[in-house]
Protein backbone atom coordinates (compact mmCIF):
# COMPACT_ATOMS: atom_id res chain seq x y z
CA UNK A 1 0.00 0.00 0.00
CA UNK A 2 1.42 3.55 -1.07
CA UNK A 3 1.95 6.15 1.40
CA UNK A 4 -0.56 8.37 0.04
CA UNK A 5 -3.08 5.59 0.45
CA UNK A 6 -2.04 4.71 4.43
CA UNK A 7 -2.74 8.65 4.71
CA UNK A 8 -5.71 8.44 3.45
CA UNK A 9 -6.60 5.86 5.84
CA UNK A 10 -5.42 7.72 8.80
CA UNK A 11 -7.25 10.49 7.72
CA UNK A 12 -10.47 8.18 7.55
CA UNK A 13 -9.79 6.59 10.34
CA UNK A 14 -9.52 10.03 12.61
CA UNK A 15 -12.47 11.70 11.11
CA UNK A 16 -14.58 8.30 12.00
CA UNK A 17 -13.17 9.11 15.80
CA UNK A 18 -13.48 12.07 15.98
CA UNK A 19 -17.54 11.91 14.83
CA UNK A 20 -17.92 8.91 17.67
CA UNK A 21 -16.69 10.82 19.99
CA UNK A 22 -18.85 13.93 19.12
CA UNK A 23 -22.01 11.67 18.57
CA UNK A 24 -20.88 10.05 22.58
CA UNK A 25 -20.54 13.78 23.84
CA UNK A 26 -23.85 15.06 21.57
CA UNK A 27 -25.99 12.13 23.19
CA UNK A 28 -24.69 12.86 26.94
CA UNK A 29 -24.84 16.66 26.59
CA UNK A 30 -29.15 16.02 25.26
CA UNK A 31 -30.21 13.12 27.01
CA UNK A 32 -32.69 14.25 29.76
CA UNK A 33 -31.31 14.33 33.27
CA UNK A 34 -32.37 11.52 35.17
CA UNK A 35 -33.20 12.56 38.93
CA UNK A 36 -35.69 12.32 41.43
CA UNK A 37 -37.64 14.34 40.16
CA UNK A 38 -38.61 13.70 36.25
CA UNK A 39 -42.05 12.12 36.95
CA UNK A 40 -40.72 8.35 35.11
CA UNK A 41 -39.69 5.01 37.71
CA UNK A 42 -35.99 5.16 36.56
CA UNK A 43 -32.41 4.55 38.26
CA UNK A 44 -33.34 1.99 41.25
CA UNK A 45 -36.00 3.72 42.15
CA UNK A 46 -39.13 1.44 43.75
CA UNK A 47 -41.93 3.57 42.30
CA UNK A 48 -42.29 7.01 40.58
CA UNK A 49 -39.94 9.27 41.70
CA UNK A 50 -39.48 7.62 45.66
CA UNK A 51 -37.19 4.29 46.36
CA UNK A 52 -33.49 3.51 46.18
CA UNK A 53 -31.48 6.59 45.16
CA UNK A 54 -34.84 9.24 45.99
CA UNK A 55 -35.08 8.36 49.55
CA UNK A 56 -38.12 6.16 50.72
CA UNK A 57 -41.91 6.55 49.13
CA UNK A 58 -44.44 7.50 51.00
CA UNK A 59 -46.02 4.48 51.93
CA UNK A 60 -48.78 4.08 54.45
CA UNK A 61 -50.28 7.43 54.81
CA UNK A 62 -51.36 8.14 58.62
CA UNK A 63 -54.39 9.74 59.77
CA UNK A 64 -54.34 13.25 61.04
CA UNK A 65 -55.06 13.47 64.61
CA UNK A 66 -57.35 15.86 66.41
CA UNK A 67 -55.67 16.16 69.75
CA UNK A 68 -58.37 18.13 71.20
CA UNK A 69 -61.03 20.59 70.05
CA UNK A 70 -62.56 23.67 72.39
CA UNK A 71 -65.11 26.64 71.94
CA UNK A 72 -63.73 30.17 73.64
CA UNK A 73 -66.15 32.39 74.25
CA UNK A 74 -65.95 36.24 73.03
CA UNK A 75 -69.29 37.44 74.31
CA UNK A 76 -72.55 38.80 72.52
CA UNK A 77 -73.38 35.09 71.21
CA UNK A 78 -69.49 35.12 69.31
CA UNK A 79 -67.11 32.65 70.00
CA UNK A 80 -63.68 31.30 68.94
CA UNK A 81 -62.94 27.81 67.65
CA UNK A 82 -59.71 25.93 68.04
CA UNK A 83 -58.46 22.38 67.37
CA UNK A 84 -54.62 21.16 67.75
CA UNK A 85 -53.98 18.67 65.46
CA UNK A 86 -51.32 16.21 64.23
CA UNK A 87 -49.70 14.72 61.50
CA UNK A 88 -48.19 11.51 62.30
CA UNK A 89 -45.98 11.40 59.04
CA UNK A 90 -42.26 11.68 58.90
CA UNK A 91 -42.20 12.77 55.32
CA UNK A 92 -45.56 13.58 54.38
CA UNK A 93 -47.48 17.21 54.50
CA UNK A 94 -49.85 18.63 52.85
CA UNK A 95 -49.86 21.81 50.73
CA UNK A 96 -53.30 22.46 51.08
CA UNK A 97 -55.47 21.44 54.20
CA UNK A 98 -59.19 22.54 53.55
CA UNK A 99 -60.79 22.32 57.33
CA UNK A 100 -64.52 22.05 58.43
CA UNK A 101 -65.36 23.47 61.93
CA UNK A 102 -69.15 22.82 63.31
CA UNK A 103 -70.30 23.78 66.79
CA UNK A 104 -73.21 21.68 68.49
CA UNK A 105 -75.29 22.73 71.57
CA UNK A 106 -76.46 20.70 74.77
CA UNK A 107 -78.93 19.57 72.56
CA UNK A 108 -76.39 18.21 69.54
CA UNK A 109 -78.04 20.07 67.33
CA UNK A 110 -75.81 22.04 65.03
CA UNK A 111 -75.49 25.70 65.23
CA UNK A 112 -72.73 26.97 63.35
CA UNK A 113 -70.18 25.96 60.31
CA UNK A 114 -66.88 27.56 59.34
CA UNK A 115 -65.29 26.22 56.69
CA UNK A 116 -61.01 27.17 55.52
CA UNK A 117 -57.60 25.75 54.73
CA UNK A 118 -53.95 25.90 55.60
CA UNK A 119 -51.50 23.68 55.33
CA UNK A 120 -49.46 20.59 57.29
CA UNK A 121 -46.17 20.40 57.64
CA UNK A 122 -44.54 17.02 58.54
CA UNK A 123 -44.29 15.42 61.72
CA UNK A 124 -45.64 18.73 63.21
CA UNK A 125 -48.16 19.25 65.95
CA UNK A 126 -50.18 22.45 65.61
CA UNK A 127 -53.26 24.79 66.41
CA UNK A 128 -56.06 25.38 63.88
CA UNK A 129 -57.95 28.69 64.79
CA UNK A 130 -61.11 30.62 63.94
CA UNK A 131 -62.98 33.73 65.56
CA UNK A 132 -65.52 35.81 65.11
CA UNK A 133 -68.28 32.60 64.60
CA UNK A 134 -71.88 34.04 65.74
CA UNK A 135 -74.22 31.45 66.92
CA UNK A 136 -76.44 34.26 68.54
CA UNK A 137 -78.44 33.05 71.83
CA UNK A 138 -77.10 29.40 71.38
CA UNK A 139 -74.77 28.30 73.43
CA UNK A 140 -72.27 25.82 71.63
CA UNK A 141 -71.18 22.81 74.23
CA UNK A 142 -69.19 20.90 71.75
CA UNK A 143 -67.07 21.54 68.30
CA UNK A 144 -65.71 18.95 65.95
CA UNK A 145 -63.15 19.42 62.52
CA UNK A 146 -63.39 17.67 59.71
CA UNK A 147 -60.77 17.26 56.88
CA UNK A 148 -61.88 16.14 53.73
CA UNK A 149 -59.57 15.45 50.10
CA UNK A 150 -56.56 15.44 51.55
CA UNK A 151 -53.59 15.17 49.05
CA UNK A 152 -50.55 14.15 50.43
CA UNK A 153 -47.23 15.37 49.10
CA UNK A 154 -43.35 13.89 50.27
CA UNK A 155 -42.04 17.01 51.97
CA UNK A 156 -37.84 16.36 52.76
CA UNK A 157 -37.47 19.83 53.96
CA UNK A 158 -36.25 20.73 57.65
CA UNK A 159 -38.35 22.20 60.38
CA UNK A 160 -37.36 25.53 61.46
CA UNK A 161 -35.08 25.84 63.93
CA UNK A 162 -36.95 28.89 65.99
CA UNK A 163 -36.11 28.76 70.10
CA UNK A 164 -38.87 30.97 71.68
CA UNK A 165 -37.84 32.75 74.92
CA UNK A 166 -39.05 35.43 77.47
CA UNK A 167 -42.00 34.51 77.86
CA UNK A 168 -44.50 36.91 79.92
CA UNK A 169 -48.47 37.14 80.61
CA UNK A 170 -50.41 40.09 81.96
CA UNK A 171 -54.06 39.22 82.63
CA UNK A 172 -54.98 42.65 82.47
CA UNK A 173 -58.32 44.15 80.85
CA UNK A 174 -56.74 43.25 77.86
CA UNK A 175 -54.21 40.13 78.44
CA UNK A 176 -50.95 39.77 76.46
CA UNK A 177 -48.49 37.46 75.98
CA UNK A 178 -45.13 38.50 75.06
CA UNK A 179 -42.23 36.34 73.86
CA UNK A 180 -38.73 36.38 72.12
CA UNK A 181 -37.98 33.89 69.11
CA UNK A 182 -34.65 33.15 67.75
CA UNK A 183 -33.45 31.99 64.67
CA UNK A 184 -30.98 29.85 65.34
CA UNK A 185 -30.37 28.92 61.71
CA UNK A 186 -28.01 30.62 58.68
CA UNK A 187 -30.40 31.03 56.65
CA UNK A 188 -33.93 33.68 56.53
CA UNK A 189 -37.20 32.10 57.74
CA UNK A 190 -39.84 33.43 55.80
CA UNK A 191 -43.90 34.22 56.69
CA UNK A 192 -43.76 32.87 60.29
CA UNK A 193 -47.12 31.88 61.54
CA UNK A 194 -46.94 31.49 65.83
CA UNK A 195 -49.98 30.29 67.80
CA UNK A 196 -50.56 30.54 71.60
CA UNK A 197 -52.40 28.31 73.63
CA UNK A 198 -53.30 29.52 77.09
CA UNK A 199 -53.99 26.47 79.91
CA UNK A 200 -55.93 26.17 83.30
CA UNK A 201 -54.40 24.79 86.36
CA UNK A 202 -55.84 21.16 84.87
CA UNK A 203 -54.03 21.65 81.03
CA UNK A 204 -57.55 22.49 79.61
CA UNK A 205 -56.90 25.00 76.89
CA UNK A 206 -58.97 28.42 77.81
CA UNK A 207 -57.71 30.84 75.54
CA UNK A 208 -55.75 31.06 72.18
CA UNK A 209 -54.33 33.47 69.84
CA UNK A 210 -52.29 33.82 66.85
CA UNK A 211 -49.32 35.60 65.44
CA UNK A 212 -47.33 36.47 62.02
CA UNK A 213 -43.74 37.35 61.35
CA UNK A 214 -43.28 38.25 57.42
CA UNK A 215 -39.30 37.21 57.75
CA UNK A 216 -36.64 36.25 60.41
CA UNK A 217 -32.86 37.47 59.55
CA UNK A 218 -30.60 34.22 59.94
CA UNK A 219 -29.38 34.27 63.77
CA UNK A 220 -31.74 37.33 64.93
CA UNK A 221 -33.85 37.94 67.30
CA UNK A 222 -37.55 39.46 67.73
CA UNK A 223 -40.66 40.05 69.94
CA UNK A 224 -43.86 38.66 69.09
CA UNK A 225 -46.85 39.72 71.08
CA UNK A 226 -50.46 37.76 71.61
CA UNK A 227 -53.27 39.68 72.94
CA UNK A 228 -57.39 39.04 73.50
CA UNK A 229 -60.17 41.06 74.01
CA UNK A 230 -61.34 40.62 77.73
CA UNK A 231 -59.62 39.66 80.62
CA UNK A 232 -59.95 35.81 81.83
CA UNK A 233 -61.88 34.99 85.18
CA UNK A 234 -59.80 31.98 86.03
CA UNK A 235 -55.73 33.08 85.97
CA UNK A 236 -53.94 30.96 83.23
CA UNK A 237 -51.71 28.37 84.70
CA UNK A 238 -49.35 28.08 81.77
CA UNK A 239 -48.89 28.93 77.87
CA UNK A 240 -47.35 27.32 74.97
CA UNK A 241 -46.32 29.14 71.83
CA UNK A 242 -46.02 27.13 68.20
CA UNK A 243 -43.99 27.77 65.83
CA UNK A 244 -44.03 26.80 62.09
CA UNK A 245 -43.32 28.08 58.41
CA UNK A 246 -44.88 26.71 55.14
CA UNK A 247 -42.53 23.52 54.00
CA UNK A 248 -44.53 22.41 51.31
CA UNK A 249 -43.06 24.97 48.89
CA UNK A 250 -46.56 25.70 46.90
CA UNK A 251 -47.17 29.83 47.93
CA UNK A 252 -49.41 31.27 50.04
CA UNK A 253 -52.54 29.21 51.10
Amino acid sequence: MSWASQRQLIYLFIAVLLFIVIAIGGFFYFKPQVNCFDGKKNQNEENIDCGGVCGSCLGDIKEIITLWSNVFPLGNGVYEVASLIRNPNFFAGLPELKYTFKLYDDNNILIAIREGKTFMNPNEDYLIFETGITVGERIPKRVFIEFNNLNWKRIEEERVKVAVSEKSFNNSIFPILEARITNKTFLPIDDIEAVAILFDTEDNAIGASVTRISALSPESSQRITFTWPHQFSIEPASNKILIRSNLTNEGDI
